[in-house]
């Protein structure tokens, strides 16, 4: 009988090719799909006061990079890495899910049926937040019944098992705002306004509680796309030169800048802080030891 560890192995490649191949113009949907049927053009036709310049979406490259090497691992590598407390107890099988949906979300944007791609960029989100919860709750249960030591979740084993879906949720997180202000599109400049200000102001609250309760991946992916945000509004498209003045564009532009450097600035203090710690825990380890020593010399 196939071990969990090995079948989840197989899912989650087999759900990866699926999701790479429609994201690139190649699976069962996108392969059949009109040269304007793309993201660049479909996201210019809707452009919002919060649409990223082009470049933010090159994160797109990593996110399947590093999913294409946490499979690899999973399924190469043996036991140390698939049967992982971040894979067996964090990832399972909700990584099928958010790759299904990431694959039905691809005909739904690119026939341009936004209240749709909304709710399946949801059903995206959705599993990547169980993902992040289940993980670090298999690391903080397993640290603390000393089942494995904190070494076990820190190093390569954060960088290949838990990294690629921190950054995947926190760009899905941008994104979904996103795909939400596209609905409003055809509405007035003032919902808007109105919309953009509540999609920052809520990518700015989940971004510090995942600072303090996850880690520093997701926060900083928030802090790319609102630099991007920021640097998209520099030379505005026509679009939204029409529907909003130079004063809101300013101060979406304002915004997304300072909303980008509060989070640099508090993932560096959070950064520096945590040193400190891991300096005066290690002193401490240091100082109690030595009696020890100096018994065992002694002796």
């Amino acid at each position: 009988m196939i071990s969990k560890p090995r079948l989840l192995g197989i899912i989650n490649t087999a759900a990866y090719l699926l999701n790479a191949l429609e994201t690139f113009g190649y699976g069962p949907f996108s392969s059949h799909f009109s040269a304007d049927q793309n993201n660049a053009t479909i996201s210019d036709k809707y452009q919002t006061i919060i649409t990223p310049f082009g470049f933010a979406f090159s994160i797109w490259g990593v996110i399947f990079l590093m999913q294409a090497v946490f499979c690899y691992v999973c399924t190469f590598w043996g036991e140390e890495y698939s049967a992982h407390p971040l894979v067996v107890n964090g990832v399972s099988y909700y990584y099928l899910l958010a790759c299904l949906a990431q694959t039905a979300w691809s005909p739904a944007f690119a026939y341009e049926k936004m209240p749709l791609a909304a709710v399946l960029m949801g059903c995206i989100l959705i599993p990547l937040i169980v993902i992040a919860v289940k993980q670090n709750h298999a690391r903080t249960k397993a640290i603390q019944n000393k089942q494995h030591h904190v070494e076990f979740f820190r190093g390569k084993y954060y960088w290949l098992l838990q990294f690629p879906f921190e950054l995947h949720l926190g760009w899905i997180m941008a994104a979904f705002v996103l795909n939400v202000n596209l609905l409003l599109v055809s509405s007035s400049g003032t919902a808007q306004v109105v919309a953009g200000a509540i999609s920052l102001g809520l990518l700015g609250c989940a971004a510090i509680l995942c600072l303090f309760k996850v880690g520093h991946c997701i926060p900083s992916v928030i802090a790319w796309a609102s630099f991007f945000i920021h640097f998209e509004l520099y030379n505005p498209k026509a679009l939204i030169l029409d529907t909003f003045s130079s004063s809101e564009i300013s101060a979406f532009r304002f915004a997304a800048i300072s909303l980008c450097f509060v989070l640099i600035g508090l993932i560096a203090l959070v950064r520096w802080n945590q040193k400190c710690r891991e300096v005066d825990d290690s002193g401490n380890s240091v100082r109690e030891d030595t009696p020890l020593r100096e018994n065992l010399q002694i002796a």
